[in-house]
């Protein structure tokens, strides 16, 4: 028995395991509410950081996890039975307003200097971590690629978002632990993948709109059409 059905055997002994499983809407779902916790303390630790030490980094980096527990909360918002399009746009709105907060977590991390010094082997840990967690994206999206749910393919642009984000927060480490003291290069390394990472997340937030917006209008379409085959008259008399 491999891991995968070994888990499946195991989960579905309880009401909950069984659900987790067989319902994807429900899987992505229960994610969302780990990642809206963890958002949303990571966002008040910052945030209180920020206060005491009026600093513009942290300031910035609980603004950034604010927006993240938006997204997720949209999520769970539409398994509460609100509507999908909507938190769609939201979450396209969101990604949008963070391509244009996260600059600012930039500018503040490569002022202050606030990257990490890692050894070797701390350092291929979480290149090892950071790649995974790619991998996984890859995987999941690939797995999914025939999914006609729309929420679930935001879902995949937020955590494309913050893989990008953990790419360029692994880049900062290694130029800082392995550089040789080569300031200036990395300071435009940096500033250039940041750029890159920003004008990304924005693609994200605008592809992410435009989606639900189409989705709305072919909506509106089918409804349209719906009404006028079922006016009376509309039909041929034979």
């Amino acid at each position: 028995m491999g891991i995968r059905e070994y888990v499946r055997h195991h989960a579905g002994r309880t009401a909950l395991g069984t659900r987790l499983v067989e319902d994807p809407c429900y899987r992505v779902t229960a994610k969302a509410v780990l990642h809206l916790i963890c958002n949303l303390a990571f966002a008040f630790y910052n945030g209180i950081l920020g206060i005491l030490s009026s600093s513009l980094l942290f300031g910035a980096s609980a603004i950034y996890y604010l927006l993240l527990s938006t997204m997720r909360f949209s999520v769970v918002l539409r398994s509460r039975g609100r509507g999908e399009r909507q938190a769609i746009i939201v979450i396209g709105s969101m990604l949008v307003l963070l391509s244009m907060v996260f600059p600012t977590v930039i500018f503040a991390s490569m002022r202050d200097q606030t990257a990490s010094v890692y050894g070797t082997i701390p350092m291929i840990t979480i290149a090892t971590f950071t790649f995974a967690k790619i991998t996984a994206a890859i995987v999941t999206a690939a797995k999914h690629r025939h999914d006609s749910s729309q929420l679930f393919r935001a879902v995949n642009a937020i955590r494309y978002s913050q893989v990008a984000v953990s790419l360029l927060t692994m880049q900062q480490s290694m130029l800082v632990s392995f550089g040789n003291g080569d300031e200036a290069g990395a300071t435009i390394l940096n500033g250039c993948t940041g750029a890159g990472v920003c004008i990304f997340i924005c693609i994200l937030g605008i592809l992410t709109i435009q989606t639900s917006r189409k989705e709305i209008s072919h909506a509106k379409v089918q409804n349209r059409s719906g009404q006028r085959k079922n006016r009376p008259g509309s039909r041929r008399r034979l």
